[in-house]
Formats: structure tokens, C-alpha cells, sequence
């Protein structure tokens, strides 16, 4: 295996247990929690020096989330109490926890099922949902939902400086945990205590288990209040600190300003979940997007209210009956891999959430795998450069060989695969549905958004509408608009200069009675690709056409997808013919969408820039693309754009949602910036400035 370039996966501690059944890190020789008690370790070193339980009980009616951050994740241990802990003030009701922890040496999980074992008795409710979440050790930004939301954990894999330096939050309690200073010492470094402060704000704690003199003196030089106080159990001393804005170093800013990606530094204040009579966020579109992008904001207590044109929402391009979650990882672990391997996770973990509130027979979708067959020469290439440069985990993607899928899928399948884990089929009408059905959502359909104007003195945006049937416009007002739109982006000046591309596909369904065929039982992807059936009716296809614009379905497209079908799974493919040929009552059906996709087919996820003032502020960049800023960008206030997901609004769509509620609400993204940079709406500005082509 290739060990120069960048590895996706993480290696996990290896633990051993003690004669106590206490974990303990072969790596740095040093237990995970104390041997005498490890929560009410936790309790006294981490609750009660944050006064977590006192600061919780007297949260402020406008004080909507708290945040915490932690420097090893370790067994989770952390994380669990303060949930516990959460979840028993009345206080927080309503309000959302972040818990933000860095972790470098991920537990796996199943040493992490026995390291809980010990407090199942006292956080069984807690543990049993982590587990069922925990995610595998793919290097990145996890993001894990509890409680309908109220409680998120944002895991991030990655060492803790890295981590820090790529995630920009401001925390209110600290958790400086971690294996000991002389066990771990490349950690406790000068630059991580800095990154912390850089993550702190007035009045924020923090609390950790060691008393080394170093430490203390480097929390002060970085602006903290310390003392010592008395340490758990046997332990005579530890670290409690408060963070005073006053003494902060004079080269740092309670502003980030990314100088690596300076155009992400924007001026939006977050917006504050106020009462039910303030105007609420204005969502334009009823696909994936925008019902993802809606979904967010109300599970947070946003009211929304989504416009769509056409009748109901999801008649668009998120209209199938029956679409595939999934991605296609590339040899190099690149941002684009991340981008498709983390969307996966996430949307495989808020999907099964969405489940379990339904019946067997109205699941909106299924965890079978995604089967990526190597239809050609080059995809078999591909597949043995991913597998030999990259250290891929097999509770993330396993190889296969031919009888290994025929064997899976219950068909004929004659070539290897990669079997994507955390995918499967998925019912993408169906699912916008239930998403706009949540109480802090209203739906306003017929009603296609025609300008938007930004009233200055009021600070608000007012958006003229022509409703169907009516020749009358009519005007709704709000302080946020997230554009979800697809192709139509560009019939609004303030969006028009996005460089998107509409790509027609065409799906086909076939209804195969039950005693005719075995069902499959995993989705085939090559080419083409193929759904497991529901209601015994095969969903496959699809159709890639730039230049055709028709809205009909063809027969020549029906042609092509039963091509792509023959090569993935011939036998099925047969069966299939001969249903559709003896089935006069109910011949094949299809259905046409219109893929909105971007020019590096990656979506457009944030902030809408201001075109002309856009170009005029970074103009150096035409002369010198190294040049650096420290100002803010000029982006349009309170307006959000969530297009291009293309093919894989299964993937990115869930996660895009969650990005824009981070912006909007100032919260701990989703995403690392590199992440958010390559997503980001004002990219294509800045690779033109660049190339000088703007």
C-alpha cells in the first residue's frame, strides 16, 4: 500500500484491559479513565469545574445552543455525562448541545461496546444511541444527530491542531482531556493551546485533569484565568480556567479570517430562533435541497416556509419513485472522495433515524450496499489503484469478486465490485414529503418567485410572486432566503452569474411478478444501475443527455437503460424484458428529470456573493493569485444559495442542509474548511480572477 499520499483512514488505538477491566491505550501506555470511578472522574473534573449544571439551569431565554469542545474523544465517556447531564435540566429544553471532540486514535467499535458495558446500568439510554451511530475511522467531520437534533456531536477524526486549525467555532466550556502530557506530548503542544484560545470567547471554562506546569503557564500566556483546584479521588491537583477576552494576545481575532480561503470570511450574524411572530426563513424549492435545507432549520425551532412551483414539492428532478445513495471514490483520497464518502455516512445515519419512526412497509430506505461493478478495463484499474493506495476499512468499502455479488444480489453478475457499505436504495419523493410535513415547515406551492429586492431600511428581503391562477403579484417578506432552485437559480439577477449546466436522465420501471424472478437484493451500479424492487416494480436506469431539452420520455432512452441493464445483471435483465413484452396492461413506464450540476460537479452550498463588488474587492488576484486579504468578503445579507447536486443529492443534499444551518445560526460546521471552500458559491469568482477570464 502507497503510504505518500493521504490516507482516509485513521488507525485505531489498540486497547488492552487491565486486572480492573480498565481500558488502557497500548500506543501511549496510559488508561483511558480512572480506575477507581471513570465517571465520577468525569463528573468532578469535567461537569462541576465547567459548573455545567449551574450555568445550564440558568440558560438565558436567547442563549439557543451551548457548545463544548473536547481534546479526546476517546471511549465517548465525556460525552455521554454531559448528555446525561443535559437531558435532566429542564432548562435546556428546546435548546441544542454541541459536543465538538477531536480525536486522532479512534476507539474501534467493538472495543468501544465493551468499554461502555461498564455504565450501561447508568447511561444505557446514551450509549445505546451512540453505538448505533458511531461512525467507522474515516479521517474528516462526522456529524452525529440525538434527540431530534438537540443533541450534536460533531467527531472529528483528525489530530487535534489539524482539526482546529480547519474548524472554526467559538466554545463555551473546554474539556482538555486526552492521555497524560509526558505519555502524549506531541498533543500538548504551545500550538494547540493557542488554537484553544483561538476557539474561546469571554467567559469561556475549561477544565482538565493535569496540573503540569507548562500547561498552566501556557493557558495564561494564552489569555485564561487558572487555578488550581483539588483533583479527583487520589489525584492532588488540577487545572480550572476561564477565558478573559482582556488579556488576549493582540495578533489574535475574535473574527476568523481564513487566509488560505479568504473569500469565506463574511460579515452575516447569525441568525437568533426568535419568537412565532418574526418572519420566517424563506426556502425556495421543494427538491432534495431545499427540503433538506428547510428539514435543518426546523428541527433547530426555525420556522420556515418553502415556495414551490408546481403543485406539490419533489415533481422535479427529486421526483423518482426510487433513487441509489451513494458515491464513487476516487484513487486519491481527494476532497471530492470526502465530500462523497462523509455525505454517505451522514445521510446513511439521518435516513435510518427517519426509519425507525416508520412501519416496514413505508420505509423510505433500504441499507442494502451499493454494489460498484468494474463494467470496463479502466473501472477495474481504478478499483485495484483504490484498494492498494488507500487503507479503506471493510465496515467502509470491501472488494468482491463476481460470485461473491452474484451471490448478494441473488442474480448473475459477472464482474468484481466494490461494495460501498453505507448505501442503498432510497424513495426521494417520498422522503421530501416527510421532511416538509415537520411542524416548523409551511408549504406554499403554485408560487414561483419571479425578482428578489433587498429593502435596506428594513433589512429584509421582499420577494415578488406570481401564484397560478392569479395575474396578480403578491410579495412575501423575510431576513433570510436560501435559494434550493436547481436550473432556475440563474432567472435571478443576484444568481445568474453561476456557471450550472441541466442535464436531462431518463429512468425506466418495469413490474415483475413475484413468481418470476428472485428479487435482488443489492443495488448494481456500473454504467447504469439497478434498485432492489419495490412492490415487485424494477426502477433503473438512467439516461446522462446534455443536449437534449425534450421533457418526454423516449423509447431510444428505454433502449439505453436496458443496455445498461443487460451489462450489469443479464439474467435480470432478461426476466425483465420478457415482463415488460407479456405485461400489455402496464407496458415499461419511465419518468424525465433535469440534473442541475455545476462545471467541477460539486454543489453550490452557502452564501451568495455580490457579483460586481465580488470581483472589485479581490480584482489583485488577477495580477497575483497569491495575494492575501484581511477584510470581509461582500456577499448579498441573508441569502443562501443550495444547487448542483446532480446525481448525488442522496449523498450531499442531508449534509448541504446542515452547512447552511451552520452558517445561518453560527454553529460548529459539518465540514472542515476545505470542505466548505470547495462547496462554497463564490469558488468559480475566484478561479476566474485567477485565470483572469472575469
Amino acid at each position: 500500500m502507497d503510504r505518500s499520499h493521504r490516507q482516509p483512514c485513521l488507525s485505531c488505538s489498540t486497547l488492552f484491559w487491565d486486572s480492573t477491566e480498565t481500558p488502557r491505550s497500548d500506543h501511549f501506555d496510559d488508561i483511558y479513565y480512572s480506575r477507581q470511578n471513570g465517571k465520577a472522574e468525569t463528573q468532578h473534573v469535567f461537569l462541576h469545574h465547567n459548573q455545567l449544571e449551574e450555568r445550564w439551569q440558568t440558560l438565558s431565554a436567547d442563549q439557543n445552543d451551548f457548545v463544548i469542545a473536547e481534546t479526546g474523544f476517546g471511549t465517548g465517556l465525556n460525552f455521554l455525562c454531559a448528555w446525561n447531564l443535559w437531558r435532566s435540566i429542564a432548562r435546556t429544553q428546546g435548546k441544542t448541545l454541541h459536543f465538538v471532540s477531536f480525536e486522532k486514535f479512534p476507539v474501534a467499535k467493538a472495543d468501544l461496546v465493551k468499554a461502555v458495558q461498564h455504565w450501561e446500568d447508568e447511561l444505557c439510554y446514551e450509549t445505546s444511541r451512540l453505538l448505533a451511530q458511531y461512525p467507522p475511522p474515516l479521517k474528516g467531520i462526522h456529524r452525529l444527530n440525538f434527540d431530534n437534533s438537540r443533541i450534536k456531536l460533531t467527531l472529528v477524526f483528525d489530530d487535534a491542531i489539524d482539526g482546529l486549525t480547519n474548524h472554526h467555532f467559538f466554545a463555551d466550556a473546554w474539556f482538555l482531556d486526552g492521555f497524560a502530557p509526558d505519555k502524549n506530548p506531541e498533543m500538548w503542544q504551545e500550538a494547540l493551546l493557542r488554537q484553544i484560545a483561538l476557539h474561546s470567547q469571554k467567559g469561556t471554562t475549561l477544565s482538565t485533569f493535569t496540573c503540569v506546569g507548562r500547561i498552566r503557564r501556557g493557558l495564561i500566556a494564552q489569555g485564561f484565568d487558572v487555578k488550581k483546584v483539588k483533583g479527583f479521588a487520589t489525584k492532588r491537583e488540577m487545572l480550572a480556567a476561564k477565558y478573559c477576552a482582556g488579556n488576549k494576545l493582540d495578533t489574535a481575532s475574535p473574527d476568523y479570517f481564513d487566509k488560505q480561503h479568504h473569500w469565506l470570511n463574511h460579515r452575516n450574524p447569525p441568525l437568533r430562533v426568535e419568537n412565532t411572530y418574526s418572519l420566517p426563513v424563506i426556502v425556495v424549492g421543494g427538491g432534495l435541497a431545499g427540503a433538506w435545507s428547510a428539514y435543518s432549520l426546523a428541527q433547530r425551532g426555525v420556522k420556515v416556509k418553502l415556495i414551490e412551483k408546481n403543485k406539490a414539492v419533489a415533481l422535479a428532478a427529486s421526483g423518482n419513485p426510487q433513487g441509489i445513495l451513494y458515491c464513487k471514490p476516487g484513487r486519491e483520497f481527494t476532497t471530492q472522495t470526502q465530500i462523497g464518502l462523509h455525505g454517505c455516512l451522514y445521510s446513511s445515519r439521518e435516513l435510518s433515524r427517519l426509519n425507525k419512526q416508520r412501519s416496514e412497509a413505508t420505509r423510505i430506505w433500504s441499507a442494502t450496499g451499493t454494489a460498484l461493478l468494474a463494467v470496463n478495463e479502466k473501472t477495474h484499474q481504478d478499483h485495484h489503484v483504490i484498494l492498494m493506495k488507500n487503507n479503506y476499512t471493510t465496515d467502509l468499502i470491501e472488494p468482491l469478486d463476481a460470485k461473491q455479488v452474484s451471490a448478494m444480489s441473488g442474480t448473475q453478475v459477472n464482474y468484481s465490485a466494490l461494495w460501498l457499505k453505507h448505501s442503498g436504495w432510497v424513495r426521494p419523493a417520498e422522503l421530501c414529503r416527510i421532511l416538509c410535513r415537520h411542524p416548523n415547515i409551511s408549504v406554499l406551492t403554485h408560487t414561483q418567485v419571479k425578482y428578489l429586492d433587498f429593502n435596506h431600511d428594513k433589512q429584509r428581503w421582499d420577494l415578488s410572486c406570481i401564484t397560478e391562477g392569479s395575474d396578480n403579484p403578491t410579495t412575501l417578506s423575510s431576513r433570510v432566503v436560501i435559494l434550493a432552485t436547481g436550473g432556475d437559480i440563474r432567472s435571478l439577477s443576484q444568481t445568474r452569474h453561476f456557471p450550472i449546466k441541466t442535464i436531462k436522465g431518463q429512468i425506466s420501471r418495469v413490474n415483475v411478478a413475484d413468481d418470476k424472478t428472485n428479487p435482488l437484493e443489492l443495488v448494481l451500479c456500473g454504467e447504469g444501475y439497478i434498485c432492489p424492487p419495490i412492490d415487485n416494480e424494477y426502477c433503473f436506469g438512467a439516461t446522462f443527455d446534455l443536449h437534449d431539452d425534450s421533457p418526454h420520455i423516449s423509447q431510444s432512452n428505454h433502449y439505453k437503460n436496458m443496455t445498461y441493464l443487460r451489462q450489469l445483471a443479464p439474467r435480470l435483465a432478461k426476466e425483465v424484458e420478457l415482463a415488460s413484452s407479456e405485461n400489455t396492461d402496464k407496458p415499461m413506464q419511465g419518468r424525465v428529470g433535469f440534473r442541475c450540476a455545476t462545471a467541477d460537479y460539486l454543489p453550490i452550498v452557502g452564501p451568495a456573493p455580490v457579483y460586481q463588488d465580488f470581483l472589485a474587492t479581490f480584482a489583485a488576484l488577477r495580477t497575483n493569485a497569491k495575494t492575501q486579504f484581511d477584510c470581509y468578503a461582500p456577499y448579498h445579507p441573508g441569502l443562501f444559495v443550495n444547487i448542483g447536486h446532480g446525481s448525488k443529492g442522496l449523498a450531499t443534499c442531508p449534509l448541504a442542509g446542515e452547512i447552511i444551518a451552520g452558517y445561518l445560526l453560527g454553529e460548529p460546521m459539518p465540514a472542515q474548511q476545505s470542505i466548505l471552500a470547495a462547496l462554497h458559491p463564490s469558488r468559480f469568482l475566484i478561479r476566474g480572477l485567477k485565470r483572469n477570464t472575469l
